[in-house]
């Protein structure tokens, strides 16, 4: 490969144009040593513009439209052409030259970008010149944001356990807190957690901490009054956990100023959206892990490495492994499927997610039917209505008004499932009525029996029963005797209870279906904000191996390729390896909480589903509720997908440094024949040392103690399909949970809708008496 030439030049002035693709920009280099060479060592790199967004006409170029300088709109620009391969860019200074194509902007180059691109302008390009802006350049605002962010972290890694902890006891926590500031109690005299509790609060804002307090108590009071069920009550209360999370978020958040009043009033739900915008906003990934990496004390902007034809690559770019066009395009379409997939899951989960939130499950009422099938998943009675009929297979008279007789009834159709029960009495005339006793009897589970009736439970598909009884008449009048019967199931079906709420409730749950949809609005903040910090993670890994896999854009000359086992490429290499795994660090430490409830309420909602399953008995809504809270975990779970695939990434290096290794040793096998072999003890020795810190001293990230891998994740995918089916295959019996005494809100009607005298259709036939 040919070598780039090296000579010294500012980075903002042109340079000669040695083909219509190509310029030579300079960029300064950052010395490896003394201040000395911090002065001289200033490197020219020639650099290939993008093809893709100015390509030479093949018909006869035209003088590009130029417009008079625009002094009036001084805007702050940052250049996208070739100096933006850097690992801290600087805002255009001067002239901004803008490029744009039937109205739509395509690059802002500074002027020596520019003096490049000019030969290659064609008919269509327009460039307009502007003049930039002369406030702080986007580098230094980017960096801000940086600091910003980490500075939302620190506060919420260190302050934000206790924060919450004050948050998810308001109601209790908040009059204890401020009467003992009032009364100037001393923290120290406190024992723990009370002290760091009140010195917490003594550094937060009251108004806000207050608000909230009466919120969350005025949200339980509400859910009190008003949820027919105490499954619901409890499932909203578990569900504000989220909006106390989002709370500090709020509060850790440094106060923004000249913010509107519908701004002010949705900043606790946006904050956590604003926060991930500090990062998403920041212009390079280079200046991501030149800062995350800075944070932990590792310096990027000083490494270099050496081509494999000896070609030294200068520090500063070393950057473009983050920023170079091509590579970015290689990341970008490596991520484009798995991206769609990920979205499209999400999507998914989310839908079906919403209609159990807006059923009559959690409360809301505001549609009548779930997703089809939900239904099935339980096992219900059909609500059939029943005939009885009835003989007499022996008689005897023991005396003139008694006798003993087997008497069979038959039930048509057999009973599907629901344990109806069976009352029956016999009558003459339907005015006197015949009492009778029970002696014996074949397939009967006698469940009450009087003087004048009894009653049975009908097992599933029991169409027939016997018994011997005693009965006060003779057998003469025994055939002369009516059988009077009703049936009745023991608890409401399902299908009974949602027409009887259909047709009887006057309005649906306000106070659920308000928060079923903060539920959701919440849920997609917080996937949002883990699938970009997930990907942004595995991008970076991606850029990390294009060093090894594809080499640096060396963009005159081609990719200039890397060797790990040349010079000092494997120390530049796992330098900025760990500057990466800081960066990693630095974007997942805000998201970690959320990752960890996700992953506790998917293990505990399937596991209780799974129990229940398992012994074939679940509680109504209780059993849905778990099943929407079960789904609900699922959408910001997505995000480990690329999380997992950017420690496979780490992970894969250990066994890429030995490939290297073993190559390391043939060459010195080689040399040793040769006479050649001095320096290779060393070289394979720094290699050892490397391999045993990342195979065995490595720090990757855990969560609850879990070391995440797409193999891993892909156990938990087949395992989830396993319970997934064994769910739709094993339909349970259900039985109704308590209803909530508290409730204000028809509590009759719902008290008669699972009563079975009320709310069950009954087949009756003739008059029973007590």
């Amino acid at each position: 490969m040919t070598s780039f030439k090296i000579e010294a030049a500012s980075s903002n002035e042109g340079a000669a144009v040695s083909s219509p693709d190509t310029a030579e920009v300079a960029t300064a280099s950052r010395s490896q040593g003394t201040e000395e060479e911090d002065e001289e060592a200033i490197t020219l790199t020639e650099l290939k513009l993008d093809a893709n967004v100015v390509r030479p006409s093949l018909e006869p170029r035209m003088a590009s439209i130029k417009t008079p300088l625009d002094t009036a709109n001084a805007v702050l620009s940052m250049c996208t052409g070739a100096c933006r391969l850097t690992w801290e860019q600087s805002s255009i200074a001067g002239t901004v030259f803008v490029l744009s194509k039937r109205g739509k902007e395509l690059e802002k180059l500074c002027s020596a970008c520019y003096a490049s691109h000019e030969p290659t302008h064609c008919d269509d390009v327009t460039v307009t010149k502007r003049l930039a802006a002369s406030i702080p350049s986007l580098g230094e605002s980017s960096r801000d944001k940086l600091e910003a962010y980490a500075d939302v972290v620190r506060r919420w890694t260190t302050d934000g356990p206790w924060i919450a902890s004050i948050l998810a006891f308001a109601p209790l926590a908040i009059p204890l807190l401020v009467l003992a500031d009032c009364c100037h109690l001393s923290s120290s005299a406190l024992p723990w957690p009370l002290g760091p509790l009140l010195d917490m609060w003594r550094t937060l804002r009251k108004w806000p901490m207050l608000v909230f307090g009466v919120y969350l108590a005025g949200v339980l009071a509400a859910l009190i009054a008003t949820s027919p069920f105490i499954a619901q009550v409890w499932f909203w209360a578990i569900t504000e956990f989220y909006t106390v999370v989002f709370f500090v978020v709020y509060l850790v958040e440094p106060p923004t100023k000249n913010l509107s009043r519908w701004e002010a009033l949705f900043k606790p739900v946006s904050a956590i959206y604003d926060v991930q915008k500090r990062l998403d906003d920041v212009d390079s990934d280079a200046l991501l892990v030149h800062f995350a990496a800075a944070k932990r004390g590792i310096d990027v902007t000083r490494l270099q490495f050496v081509a494999v034809d000896g070609t030294l690559i200068p520090s500063s770019h070393v950057a473009a492994a983050f920023v170079a066009p091509s590579i970015k395009r290689h990341v970008a379409s490596r991520l484009a499927g798995p991206r769609c997939g990920i979205l499209l899951a999400i999507i998914a989960t989310l839908s079906y997610n919403t209609p159990f939130l807006l059923a009559w499950p959690s409360g809301a009422n505001l549609i009548t039917s779930m997703v089809p099938g939900v239904n099935g998943l339980v096992i219900s009675p059909a609500d059939t209505t029943y005939n009885v009929s009835w003989d007499v297979g022996y008689c005897n008279n023991v005396s003139l008004t008694a006798s003993d007789a087997v008497v069979n009834f038959f039930i048509s159709p057999p009973p599907d499932v629901g344990r109806p029960a069976l009352t029956f009495g016999f009558t003459i005339e339907t005015e006197m009525d015949v009492a009778f006793e029970i002696l014996s009897s074949w397939n009967l589970q006698l469940q009450d029996e009087y003087r004048h009736n009894a009653t049975v439970v009908l097992a599933k598909d029991q169409a027939a029963l016997s018994f011997l009884a005693r009965l006060s008449t003779s057998c003469t009048t025994l055939n002369e005797t009516a059988l009077s019967w009703s049936i009745e199931y023991d608890h409401v079906s399902l299908k009974g209870f949602l027409a009887y709420v259909d047709k009887y409730l006057a309005m649906p749950g306000i106070v659920p279906s308000i928060l079923a949809a903060k539920y959701v609005l919440q849920l997609v903040y917080i996937t949002l904000l883990l699938i970009r910090s997930s990907l942004k993670i595995w991008s970076l890994w991606l850029h990390f191996n294009s060093i090894t896999s594809m080499g640096f854009d060396c963009l005159q000359h081609g990719r200039a390729t890397i060797a790990l086992t040349d010079a000092g490429n494997i120390e530049s290499w796992f330098t900025l390896r760990n500057g990466v795994a800081a960066t990693t660090t630095f974007i997942v430490e805000f998201s970690t909480v959320f990752i960890q409830c996700a992953m506790l309420q998917f293990g505990w909602t399937s596991t209780v589903v799974l129990i229940f399953c398992v012994t074939g008995s679940a509680p109504l809504p209780t059993y849905f509720l778990l099943l929407t809270g079960l789904v609900g975990s699922l959408s910001p779970l997505a995000m480990l997908v690329p999380l997992a695939a950017a420690l496979d990434i780490q992970r894969d290096h250990g066994a890429m440094l030995k490939t290297h290794l073993l190559r390391l040793e043939f060459e010195r096998r080689r040399a040793v024949l040769n006479g050649t072999d001095a320096g290779f003890e060393e070289r394979i020795a720094r290699f050892q040392t490397i391999i045993d810190a990342v195979d065995n001293h490595d720090t990757r990230m855990t969560f609850l103690w879990i070391d995440i891998s797409l193999a891993r994740l892909a156990t938990v995918g087949a395992t989830l399909a396993s319970l997934v089916s064994y769910i739709a295959l094993h339909p349970v019996r259900f039985t109704w949970a308590g209803l909530n005494i508290y409730n204000w809100m028809q509590r009759q009607m719902w008290a008669r809708s699972l009563d079975p005298s009320s709310n069950t259709p009954q087949a009756v036939n003739g008059v029973i008496f007590n």
